[in-house]
């Protein structure tokens, strides 16, 4: 059994549709944070970035956005969405 720290765990739950968090969006609170009160521009790291929602939303709010996740399926899924 793979453990959390593993990325076959993470293949795991993407594979069995187990990543409930998944929006299909970015998260609401991170557009609602840049909108409103926008940080200066800048790089920005985006860990556990699962199918990149985040890292697309704020590479187009002029962002030099990257991201990062233990999973190669979610990555995958992230550069076929981009």
């Amino acid at each position: 059994m793979a453990t959390v720290s593993s990325p076959a765990f993470w293949n795991d739950l993407y594979a069995s549709g187990g990543d409930g968090w998944e929006l299909g969006q970015p998260a609401p609170p991170l557009v609602d944070f840049v909108e409103t009160t926008p940080p200066p521009h800048g790089r920005v790291a985006v860990p556990g970035c699962g199918r990149g929602h985040d890292v697309r939303y704020l590479a187009t709010q002029g962002y030099a956005a990257t991201g990062f996740d233990f999973s190669p399926a979610a990555i995958a899924a992230a550069r076929t969405l981009a």
